[in-house]
């Protein structure tokens, strides 16, 4: 069990967040969100960042936040 659970380990990289972006409530698309300012090519990445809710009905809302990551891959089934 530890020997599977150090393997895992092994395989682990930094990520490189290039572009973070958020919406209010429904999705506009991935790039047409509202975009983050962030520094890239940094492991951690901390941003802070202030948006309008004048515009927003009165209850409650969701606020989404995503990012991108460089080079994107889809892993399936232990496959790259």
């Amino acid at each position: 069990m530890l020997l599977l659970a150090g393997a895992v380990f092994i395989q682990t990289q930094a990520q490189n967040v290039v572009r973070v972006e958020y919406f209010v409530d429904s999705d506009p698309g991935f790039g047409a969100a509202t975009g983050v300012n962030i520094a890239t090519g940094l492991q951690d990445v901390t941003a802070n960042f202030q948006f309008n809710i004048n515009d927003l009905s009165a209850g409650f809302h969701n606020l989404y936040i995503r990012s991108l990551v460089t080079p994107y891959q889809v892993i399936e089934a232990g496959r790259v």
